[in-house]
C-alpha cells in the first residue's frame, strides 16, 4: 500500500467520521427531514451510519501500517516512538486552545471548567471538552508500546502469541463492557484498558499487513485471477459488505468489516488518485479534533438548521475544513521549528 493509498483511505475514514457523528443516533436523525428510507423503514442516513462506524478501525489499521513501516526504516526504539507523539500533541493543543477560548465566550458554564479539568484535558487524560477526543489516549498507549509489539511480530512464535493475545483481549473487553459498562464508564483506567484492547487487534492487523505486504499481494492475486473484472467484482463485494452492515445491527464485529474494507479498497482504488480524498487525508487530524465543536458543542443548532441530511453533511464538512486548514498550518509550522 503506497502513501497515496494510505492518504486516500484516511480521507475516506475522516469523511465517514463526520457522517457518523451527525446521524448515529435516532435522536439526531429525528431532528432532520429524512426523505429516503432503508428497507424496513429505517432512515437511510441512520443505516449508513453503521457503515461509517468503521472509521475508527480503518484509521487505527492505517496507524499500525504506517508505524510499522516507519519502525522498519528507522528502528524500534522507544525514544523514537515517543518523539513521534510530539507533533500530535502540538496539533492537539493548537486545536484545543482556540476552541476552548471560543467556548468560554459561547458556553461559559461549560468551558473552561476548573483548573484541574483544563490540565487533564491538556494532557489528553480527560475528554470532557470534547468526548470524541477519547481516541487520543489509546492511540498514545499503542504508539508507545509499538516497538515491543513490532519486535514480537517479526518473530514467528512471538507473532502467534501476540496475535492470539490481541484476539483474546478484544473478546474479553467486548464481553466485559457489555456486562459491566457502568464500571468502565466511571473508572478512567478501566476505560483506557478497554479502549486499548478494542483497538489493539486492528492495530496489529495493520502492522502485519505491512510486514507481509498483504494489501499489495491481495491486489496482485485479484488481478492475476480476475484480470479486468477484479475491480468491478471487488466493488460489488464492497457494496454487498456495506448493505450487510446496514441491514443488521450486529453480524460481524466492526474490526472485521474495516479490515475487509481496506483490502477491497486497495483493489478498486482509482489509478489516478482523488485530489479531494488526498486533501481530506492531509487534514484528517484537524478535522477529527474540531468537527464535533461544530456538530455538537458550539454550533449544533446552526448545522442542524439545514434540516436535510444532504445539506447538513456538506455544511459540516465545509465548516470543519475551513477551521482545519489554518490550524494544520500553524501546528505544522510549530512542529517544524521544534524538530530543527
Amino acid at each position: 500500500m503506497t502513501r497515496t493509498d494510505s492518504l486516500q483511505l484516511k480521507g475516506i475514514a475522516i469523511l465517514m467520521m463526520l457522517f457518523l457523528h451527525l446521524f448515529n443516533t435516532p435522536e439526531r436523525v429525528a431532528s432532520c427531514i429524512t426523505l429516503l428510507h432503508f428497507p424496513g423503514g429505517l432512515p437511510l442516513v441512520y443505516a449508513m451510519s453503521r457503515v461509517a462506524a468503521w472509521c475508527v478501525y480503518v484509521y487505527i489499521f492505517l496507524s499500525g501500517y504506517g508505524l510499522a513501516a516507519s519502525a522498519e526504516k528507522r528502528g524500534f526504539g522507544f525514544s523514537r516512538a515517543a518523539l513521534r507523539l510530539v507533533p500530535l500533541y502540538i496539533h492537539y493543543w493548537v486545536v484545543l486552545l482556540p476552541f476552548v477560548a471560543l467556548g468560554c465566550l459561547l458556553k461559559p458554564q461549560v468551558y473552561p471548567g476548573g483548573v484541574w479539568d483544563f490540565c487533564l484535558n491538556m494532557v489528553g487524560w480527560s475528554c470532557s471538552y470534547n468526548h470524541e477526543w477519547w481516541f487520543l489516549r489509546p492511540y498514545v498507549v499503542l504508539s508507545l508500546v509499538s516497538p515491543l509489539l513490532f519486535r514480537a511480530l517479526y518473530a514467528r512464535r512471538g507473532c502467534a502469541v501476540t496475535s492470539g493475545m490481541a484476539v483474546l483481549l478484544y473478546l474479553l473487553s467486548d464481553v466485559s463492557y457489555r456486562l459491566y459498562a457502568p464500571w468502565f464508564d466511571h473508572c478512567a483506567l478501566l476505560s483506557l484498558a478497554n479502549e486499548v484492547a478494542q483497538l489493539l487487534l486492528v492495530f496489529l492487523c495493520g502492522a502485519l499487513s505491512h510486514i507481509h505486504h498483504i494489501p499489495s499481494r491481495f491486489r496482485a492475486f485479484m488481478h492475476a485471477r480476475l484480470g479486468l473484472r477484479s475491480r468491478r467484482l471487488a466493488g460489488l463485494a464492497l457494496l454487498l459488505l456495506c448493505v450487510l452492515r446496514m441491514s443488521m445491527g450486529w453480524v460481524l464485529p466492526n474490526p472485521v468489516f474495516a479490515c475487509l474494507f481496506v483490502l477491497l479498497w486497495c483493489v478498486i482504488a482509482p489509478r489516478r488518485p482523488s485530489a479531494f480524498l488526498l486533501a481530506m487525508g492531509r487534514q484528517s487530524t484537524s478535522l477529527w479534533l474540531c468537527h464535533t465543536f461544530f456538530a455538537y458543542y458550539l454550533f449544533s443548532p446552526f448545522v442542524y438548521s439545514f434540516r436535510y441530511p444532504f445539506l447538513i453533511y456538506p455544511m459540516l464538512v465545509l465548516l470543519s475544513w475551513c477551521a482545519s486548514v489554518p490550524l494544520t498550518r500553524i501546528s505544522s509550522a510549530i512542529s517544524s521549528r521544534l524538530t530543527i
